[in-house]
């Protein structure tokens, strides 16, 4: 999996505890419990039932001789996702004792539920699912599951497939459509990583299963029972394992713990105790603090003079009041311009991610400050030099709006086009440039389910600094000092057979103390409001430099953006000091931004060459939810076959991008990006080039209010109606 995951979701995880983010009645259902496996159900077995759109849910549950870690979100509301890792206390490693050590056994796995109806009066709620729907499918299952509400009461009815039909206790009803669902296939072993589809609800017997769950008149508490489609005598394709069973029937109950944590205990198998502890949070309803949105206010007209009346000295004692009183609020002032009857201010800030907040502030400084014949009041909203967001109220309008309460979105009008203001008084913050910052604070990375060891960390300090020379010019470095680490215990090699382009992490990892993670220039520009670029060169991530560019079309009034990129790249030394290594590759890619009519996502597709040298498209699908967090899924397919790309045989990845401010008592545009992968490696792996065009043009516009309110309604001919956005 990807280095940063691990702990990223324990770090997570503390702040989430900390914080006022709890499970309230608002949130909790007390159907939708995860089971063992992470997704909602009862214990063994899964319901038809899903958690609240954008629930998210972390944690573990053991079964011995089964412990596991996992993660689960509602997706959609009638698409859930899981993420799991098991270890297999009775099952070395691998086959090899020598290799294996004392480690146990380990298996990753991803599942996926997909509603098929709701639950009416007489109509039950059904849906279907995969369980390890990839790599060698040693515990893969399928089903089919309905559930019905009577009372306090909720029923559960399911149709088990592959690991869930060990029982065998009816003929598989798919066979009366086609013979083929007589057989099933066999696991892939091997490098795994693909979707066995030959095996999916194929068997000549299935087992039919069941459970209820009742809602006590205890406040948090239900009770639940399932009959257990599995028998236990066939675990595992690859090395079979004794599991003793003294009854099909499981028990146990749920509780609500603090009105924060889901708290599973269970009677399994008959013999076998089990606990699942877990986490939820939901992103579409949870939003941290609302401390930093500005409050009602009575404005005045500070200056009751006109600008053309002014004489200069006064004029630049008025421009430097503006840039001071912009500071004290986190606002930092490029230039302010005189244009008319019309004042504008370029600024750029970090402390409010919903753009509003950053307008209102602004907005209400400018009124105070402006000259009497002011009528209208301009923000200019500029990242690393670039206007990515333009807005205009009417001072008056303005005065009267805040006196009531916060500026709202639908009450300013967004500029379409940048303005030359060359003719105008333009007045340009003298300290802004050039400009130093920089921040140190500790880090962890990490390796989970490695061969190795379960846990493979690293402690470190970083070291970040950017140095602004001018608008759209700008230096990022950072210095990465180990602090402390298990890393001895990693020394197995890469086996990959193409270029080492990441498999090699181990030896960048653990070659040297302090190392130059980072040091890239950048210069950022716009050709007109809709086509921004960026030329870069240096040392682009820990084992790439490379110097290249990019070009966007980014128009905020269409679904679609269009990007190119090119790098010349070439592998960085392990020391991760100045040298480099003898490979080169020149790498680039063409991508298209979809932003897809319902639920806020946005949808991705890249063509072109990676860093091992291989080509082919990389797919991409990500939901934004009201809060700003966004997940996402993506993989590329490329020209190496699946013997040349090695275990997993193609690349998968999940992510998942957290706005910090829903955990912070002070605003912040922070944010904090993880990502999960199966395996590293070399092939379908894309240069690490920093900022994110497409994200920095995009964002002022979809972060414009702190809730984003989903798109939900949404038709066929919506989707295909063209590619331009209108209003939703």
């Amino acid at each position: 999996m990807n280095p940063q995951f691990t702990l990223t979701i324990i770090y997570l995880s503390i702040i989430l505890i900390t914080q006022n983010l709890n499970a309230n009645q608002d949130i909790y259902d007390w159907n939708t419990f995860p089971s063992d496996f992470g997704g909602v159900g009862l214990m063994q077995t899964p319901t038809a039932r899903f958690a609240q759109d954008g629930t998210l849910i972390w944690g573990a549950s053991n079964a011995s001789p089964y412990n596991r870690l996992y993660v689960g979100m509602t997706i959609l509301p009638w698409v859930e996702g899981v993420i799991r890792y098991t270890e297999i206390e009775n099952r070395l490693y691998s086959k090899s004792k020598a290799f294996s050590g004392n480690q146990s056994a380990k298996d990753k796995s991803a599942d996926i539920k997909i509603g098929l109806t709701q639950e009416g009066k007489y109509m039950p709620q059904i849906a279907i699912g995969l369980r390890d729907i990839g790599g060698t499918s040693d515990y893969g299952a399928e089903y089919i599951v309905a559930n019905k509400k009577w009372n306090n009461f909720d029923f559960t009815v399911g149709l088990g497939y592959g690991l869930m039909s060990r029982r065998s206790n009816i003929k598989n009803p798919l066979s009366l459509i086609s013979s083929k669902f007589k057989t099933r296939g066999t696991t892939t072993g091997g490098i795994g990583g693909t979707l066995n589809t030959d095996l999916w609800f194929k068997g000549d017997e299935v087992t039919l299963w069941g459970g209820l769950k009742y809602q006590t008149s205890i406040p948090n508490l239900s009770l639940k029972l399932e009959y257990d489609p599995n028998d236990y005598k066939d675990e595992s394709g690859v090395e079979k394992q004794v599991i003793e069973v003294d009854s099909p029937f499981n028990f146990g109950i749920d509780y609500l713990l603090f009105d924060s944590f889901y708290i599973s205990a269970n009677i399994e198998r008959g013999n076998e105790f089990s606990l699942n502890v877990s986490k939820p949070m939901n992103f579409s309803k949870q939003f941290g603090t609302k401390n930093f949105i500005p409050g009602r206010e009575n404005l005045f007209a500070r200056n009751r003079v006109y600008f053309k009346d002014i004489d200069p000295q006064t004029r630049k004692k008025l421009v430097d009041n503006i840039i001071i009183q912009m500071a004290n609020e986190g606002l930092a002032t490029h230039s302010v311009i005189f244009n008319k009857d019309e004042i504008i201010v370029e600024i750029s800030q970090n402390r409010f991610r919903s753009t509003i907040s950053a307008v209102d502030i602004a907005n209400r400084i400018l009124a105070y400050n402006a000259p009497i014949n002011i009528k209208y009041l301009t923000v200019n909203n500029l990242d690393f030099g670039m206007t990515n967001f333009s807005s205009t109220i009417e001072r008056d309008k303005l005065v009267d709006l805040v006196s009531s309460g916060p500026l709202q979105e639908d009450e300013i009008y967004i500029n379409d086009n940048q303005t030359n203001y060359q003719s105008s008084d333009y007045y340009e913050n003298p300290y802004m440039y050039p400009h130093y910052e920089w921040s140190i604070r500790p880090t962890v990375r990490s390796v989970l389910g490695g061969p190795d060891g379960f846990l493979l960390w690293q402690l470190q300090a970083k070291l970040h600094t950017i140095i602004s020379f001018r608008k759209g010019l700008y230096l990022e470095t950072e210095l990465h000092q180990k602090i402390k680490d298990n890393f001895n215990k990693w020394t197995l090699p890469s086996d990959s057979d193409i270029q080492h382009v990441r498999t090699d992490m181990r030896l960048y990892w653990k070659t040297g103390d302090l190392t130059l993670a980072r040091m890239q220039l950048d210069y950022l520009f716009q050709l007109s409001p809709n086509f921004t670029g960026r030329i870069s060169a240096g040392y682009l991530e820990e084992m790439f430099g490379a110097v290249g560019g990019e070009m966007l079309y980014y128009d905020p009034d269409k679904r679609w953006a269009f990007g190119v990129n090119a790098y010349k790249a070439r592998q960085r030394g392990f020391r991760q000091k100045f040298e480099f290594q003898d490979y080169e590759v020149l790498t680039g890619h063409a991508t298209f931004y979809y932003q897809l009519p319902f639920y806020n996502m946005t949808f991705k597709a890249s063509a072109g060459r990676f860093l091992a040298g291989d080509k082919g498209v990389e797919f991409d699908l990500s939901r934004r939810f009201n809060n700003g967090v966004e997940v996402g899924a993506r993989f590329a397919l490329t020209n190496l076959s699946a013997a040349e790309y090695g275990e997993g045989s193609f690349g998968k990845w999940v992510y998942g991008n957290i706005p910090m401010d829903i955990f912070s008592f002070r605003g912040t545009r922070d944010r904090t990006f993880f990502e999960w992968a199966p395996l590293v490696r070399d092939g379908g792996q894309k240069l690490k080039t920093g900022k994110d065009l497409y994200v920095m043009m995009k964002n002022p516009h979809v972060e414009l209010s702190d809730e984003n309110k989903t798109e939900k309604h949404w038709t066929v001919s919506k989707v295909l109606a063209g590619f331009h956005r209108g209003k939703p």
